[in-house]
Formats: C-alpha cells, structure tokens, sequence
C-alpha cells in the first residue's frame, strides 16, 4: 500500500516544483523585459478658447513601448485612472477625486461679540520729575566716545557672518570630490531620456497686446533651433485674451541604461567616500600618535 502512494507522492512534489519554477522564470522574465524593452511616457494637455473652460490633462507611463500602461487624466470635474491596452483600449477605469466630494461651505456666518475692554491710560509725568543724574550716570557708564569705541559698537550692532561662509566653505569642500561623478551622471540621464516627440499647436492670449506680440516674437526665433521631428505651431490673437491649444510630448526611457548609470554613480561615491574615509581615519591616528 505505502509502495504505491510513495511514486504518486514524489510525482506530485515534482510537478510542483516545476510550477514553481516556471511562476519564478515568469516573474524573472517579465522584470527583465520591463528593465530591458523602454517605457514610454506620454503627457498631453489641451485647452479650448472659452474663457471658464477646464483644462485637459493626461499622463501615460507605459511599459513595454505603450503595449500595458496606466493613465492620470483630468476631466471636467474629476480625476480619473485608466489600465489601457496598446494605448487605447480602456481596460479597467476609476474615479480618484470629483468636486462633489468637496464639502458644502456653511451658509450661517456666526459672528462671536467680545466685550470691549476699557483700559485706563497713566498720567503723564511731568518733566521736572526726571532727574537729569540718569543721563549723566549713563555717560560716565559708557566712558568717552573714542574712535574705538564707535568701532566696537558698531561691530555688537551688525553680527559677523563669519559661521554661515565657514559652514558653506566646508560643505563646498566636502561635495568638490563628488561634482565630477554628478556632472556625468546629469549628463548619461539627459542621453538617457529620448524625446521622441513634441507637438505644439496653441494660440497665445494675454491681456497686453503689445506682451502678445513679444512672447509670440521670442517663441518664433526658438523655433529654427529645434529638431525637425518637432511640429511647433504658435499663433497670436489680440481679440480674445485666453490662451487655448494643445501640447503633447512623448519620451522614451530606457530602465537598463538608467539603472547602470545610477550604479556606476554608486560605486564612484562609494569608491571617493571609502578613501575620503580612510585618510580622515590615518590623520587621526597619526595626530593621536603625536600627542601621545
């Protein structure tokens, strides 16, 4: 009896360990699909020329180039998140915040009545009754007015900023070794953040004509220095003073080039740090050997 349950036993443990092997394959492979293949980040907003009209935002991260992603948007008077599909297709949505969730302002003012409080003001003492003793007492106190004097005064009255230079000269002298690995570290994320994407089709609108004019002026000579994939359509309207359009700019960001950017700065800090470390520990020892 016990022979013929053992083999269906040590079946069932192995079928079970495979499972569980490939749930962790699974797992693994997903992760590294989501660090390897680039995420996608998408924002758009929009506006039209009515004066009370809300704003239109949405934000999308998406991994997988957009194949799976979650979607922020504003709507008319909530804010709502998507589980989309290849980027369109709505499969799961909720409602984070509405404005009927706001509480109602109460329509009762209560106004609180405090009693007012009569207070008896001092006579006025009579100038003869102060001793002029006072004043010269004082004088004599302080000694004669030298050049000195007015020096020391002077310096008591406006405190030296000596402890704020000293503070900000030390933590300039700390951070200098690690400027370097920061400076490359800013410049791999500037490469690293793709923009594959900007669309700007809007109307400019303020209240000053002649401020219109300028920033349309200002924002037509950027236009010649930016990439040609770039589709930047500015306009001007000095009838109307409310801005409207659309802007929309899509990025890609590669996981696997952030993540090693970030651990190669890791192990420079960590590598300044150590020696940085090491040589406060060998000055200590030696000045405690001297005094010794």
């Amino acid at each position: 009896m016990i022979a013929d349950i053992v083999p269906i036993l040590l079946s069932c443990l192995l079928t079970a360990l495979q499972l569980l092997l490939l749930l962790v394959a699974g797992l693994l492979g997903l992760l590294a699909s989501i660090i390897l293949v680039p995420v996608v980040i998408h924002v758009d907003a929009r506006r039209g020329a009515d004066p009370e009209a809300t704003p239109d935002i949405s934000a999308l991260i998406a991994p997988w180039l957009g194949a799976l992603g979650l979607e922020l948007r504003q709507t008319t008077d909530a804010w709502e998140a998507r589980v989309l599909l290849l980027g369109r297709i709505s499969l799961y949505r909720r409602e984070l915040l509405t404005s009927s969730e706001e509480g109602p302002l109460s329509s009762v003012a209560t106004t609180t009545t405090t009693p007012l409080v009569t207070r008896q003001t001092p006579a006025p003492v009579p100038a003869a009754s102060i001793s002029p003793m006072s004043s010269r007492d004082d004088a004599k106190g302080k000694g004669p007015q030298t050049p000195e004097n007015l020096d020391t005064d002077k310096k008591e009255s406006f405190p030296q900023k000596t402890g704020l230079l000293t503070r900000a000269s030390q933590g300039w002298t700390e951070f200098r070794p690690f400027l370097p690995p920061t400076v490359r570290l800013l410049k791999r994320l500037l490469r690293i953040v793709g923009l594959r994407r900007l669309q700007v089709d809007a109307t400019i609108a303020l209240a000053d004509a002649a401020a219109t004019g300028k920033l349309v002026g200002q924002v037509q000579a950027v236009l010649p220095f930016l990439p040609k994939w770039a589709r930047v359509d500015i306009g001007a309207d000095f009838v109307r003073p409310v801005s409207h359009g659309r802007a929309s700019v899509r990025l890609h960001l590669s996981l696997a080039r952030l993540l090693a950017s970030i651990g190669r700065f890791a192990v420079s800090a960590g590598y300044l740090w150590l020696r940085r470390w090491w040589r406060l520990r060998q000055t200590a020892r030696t000045l405690s050997a001297v005094t010794d």
